[in-house]
């Protein structure tokens, strides 16, 4: 069962995707969960590069720990595999997006972290309280690179 909160962000997605934010997307009739968070979090276009990196440090995204990714070691297997959700899933960017910033708003009982939001923290550190773990260009950076592996030859990943 959604939260009260989860479904002001879901009809607030709505609200901004109707309000023109996706224009340059196809039209759909899509939940307010599938549209996600259309509208990137910066005006400047997400560095795969960075992104990379982000997705394997541990101070910052540490994607790694629970997903498996074609970069890195030591990966997690409590999430799914990054490379074949990327190849065979076609969610939008928006959806990618708001995995990112918060998965709780289309699944409150995930155990994924909201790595944007602030919101539905609990026993965390004092110190990271109130505290953002990426910033609005690492969570482009870390979409950026995810893309990438929607082209990636599987056999030419390292598994």
């Amino acid at each position: 069962m959604k939260s009260g909160l989860s479904r002001s962000l879901a009809v607030l997605a709505a609200m901004l995707l109707t309000a023109g934010c996706a224009a340059n997307q196809p039209e759909q009739e899509l939940s307010a969960e599938e549209i996600g968070i259309a509208t990137p979090l910066t005006d400047k276009p997400g560095d795969p590069v960075n992104g990379a990196k982000l997705v394997t440090t541990r101070s910052k995204g540490n994607c790694i720990a629970c997903h498996w990714m074609p970069i890195g070691t030591f990966h997690g297997s409590a999430g799914p595999n990054m490379l074949d959700a990327m190849q065979h899933n076609e969610r939008s960017v928006g959806w990618i997006r708001q995995k990112i910033v918060n998965p709780k708003v289309d699944n409150p009982d995930t155990v994924m972290f909201t790595f944007y939001s602030n919101e539905g923290k609990s026993n965390i550190r004092k110190d990271w309280q109130g505290k953002r773990v990426l910033e609005a260009q690492e969570v482009e950076d870390i979409i950026a690179y995810l893309l990438t592996l929607r082209n990636m030859k599987p056999e030419t990943a390292q598994q």
